[in-house]
């Protein structure tokens, strides 16, 4: 999930510089799980990471005819980190978000059947 821009290391047979780049990462690495589950720690950001992985088409197939399936595939690829992001952060929110979009999901079904159904005769 990192993107270090530049190398930190100029000298890889300089020891304390691949110490320090590899302290670098390390701190690095952790605050983006911390940021990851920051976002996670809320409903607001689980529901909002859940609409990024469902708009990724990662819960969908992307069998297409043509040139699309490229698109559909450079999409589910993004999809498909944001959610190693995810699971690498915590797995049990992960799970809690799953379990909450999908009765989101359910739920926004029922009032859109409900909504077009109508009324019973009196």
């Amino acid at each position: 999930m990192t993107d270090t821009g530049r190398d930190l290391v100029k000298n890889a047979a300089d020891g304390e510089q691949v110490q320090h780049a590899a302290r670098k990462e390390k701190d690095r690495a952790r605050r983006d799980v911390d940021d990851v589950r920051a976002v996670l720690s809320s409903r607001q950001g689980r529901r909002f990471v859940w609409r990024v992985l469902k708009a990724a088409g990662l819960y969908r197939s992307i069998t297409v005819e043509g040139s699309m399936i490229y698109a559909l595939s450079g999409r589910r690829d993004f999809g498909l980190e944001v959610l190693d992001w995810v699971t690498g952060a915590s797995r049990e929110l992960y799970v809690q978000m799953e379990s909450e979009g999908r009765a989101d999901q359910a739920r926004d079904r029922q009032e859109n059947v409900a909504a077009r159904t109508p009324p019973a005769e009196k």
